[in-house]
């Protein structure tokens, strides 16, 4: 799977994500439980998220997940090259 080469490759640094269950407002045609989805994001280290693009419900709440964890990640970067750059003095 793609996603584990990745890791694989990143040695799974800074690898997050998302695993999205689309099409929410079809939940007669539901072929994946929400438990099932849960499992296999935890199974692969991502959050799980499900959602409606038709009724545009739960798809603000996946990129603000997203822009938290980026900024989160980029901030700790950031501490840390600077206390590299400091230690180098």
């Amino acid at each position: 799977m793609w996603l584990e080469q990745l890791s694989q490759s990143r040695g799974d640094h800074n690898v997050f994500g998302v695993l999205i269950g689309n099409k929410k407002d079809k939940e007669s045609y539901r072929v994946v439980s929400t438990q099932e989805g849960k499992q296999l994001a935890t199974s692969r280290k991502l959050e799980f998220f499900e959602c409606s693009a038709k009724d545009n419900k739960g798809i603000a709440e996946i990129f603000k997940y997203l822009a938290s964890e980026f900024v989160g990640r980029y901030r700790k970067r950031i501490k840390t090259l600077e206390k590299m750059g400091r230690d180098n003095y």
